[in-house]
């Protein structure tokens, strides 16, 4: 849209594909009077666990686990928002790539990441979720590092593939290991935990990364995050390793079947 028309066609385009969206939502999300008209059978009856859970934002804080996926959280929101603000800077700067071309390159980083987690997630269910994270965070940090030394804006296509699968290979497993965390302390609570870190990230990511390209150039930031992303996979395999991350399944003698109506 930016090449062919202009800066405006390309906001318009944005506003009427959300537009619908929500369309799309109001017809599908369905009304409150049909759910309690038309109850879901498979919600008639509820698992409760006999262990009461207390939300507390401090015993949240303390625990490792979540301390470990607050790290990659951050790490995640510092490299992610940093990647989609300067890359097309970097393309148009290095190899004087087209509007278009940008668009297809950062549709392909996103969209394959989005499409590769109900994969991974398999995955998380079946392997050690721990490694599964540290090594996607890993693998990722060091394709960042390396998009500097591409020589050509075709050689930017393998790392833009290979780093959205890594990123979705870390991703996963580590909202998994969130969720069990959440069973401990609260999952609401635990998971603000993570949106904070996240929304920092989110935050802190351009802002240090406009900084460094105006002082060191646009190649320092992806130096900086891969270093970054480095020691973020290192901070979290502190925090959790020795954990048991398969599966996770709760003892059925902890959890009693309750049915609607009755109570405890």
């Amino acid at each position: 849209m930016f090449d062919n028309y202009s800066a405006a066609a390309a906001f318009y385009t944005m506003a009427a594909l959300s537009a619908i969206a929500l369309v799309l939502v109001i017809v599908f999300l369905p009304r409150l009077e049909d759910i309690k008209r038309n109850p879901n059978p498979l919600l008639e009856r509820k698992a409760v666990s006999t262990t009461s859970v207390k939300p507390s934002v401090r015993n949240a804080w303390k625990d490792p686990h979540v301390k470990g996926i607050m790290t990659y959280r951050t790490s995640v929101g510092l490299s992610r928002n940093a990647l989609v603000s300067f890359l097309p800077i970097f393309l148009t700067s290095k190899f004087a790539a087209s509007a278009t071309q940008v668009g297809i390159i950062l549709a392909i980083f996103l969209l394959l990441g989005a499409l590769l987690q109900p994969l991974m997630g398999v995955a998380s269910d079946r392997f050690d979720r721990t490694k599964l994270t540290i090594v996607g965070m890993s693998v990722g940090a060091a394709l960042l590092f390396a998009m500097p030394f591409v020589p050509s804006l075709e050689g930017v296509l393998p790392l833009v593939v290979l780093a959205p699968i890594f990123s979705a290979a870390a991703e996963a497993p580590a909202l998994a290991l969130g969720t069990e965390a959440g069973r401990k302390h609260g999952m609401a609570t635990v998971l603000s935990l993570y949106d904070t870190a996240m929304g920092i990230g989110m935050v802190g990511g351009p802002l240090i990364s406009g900084l460094f390209v105006d002082n060191l150039g646009i190649n320092s930031i992806f130096y900086l995050w891969g270093v970054v992303g480095f020691i973020a996979a290192i901070i979290c395999h502190l925090h959790l390793r020795g954990k048991n991350n398969k599966t996770f399944q709760e003892k059925p003698e902890n959890v009693k079947i309750v049915e609607k109506g009755t109570s405890e």
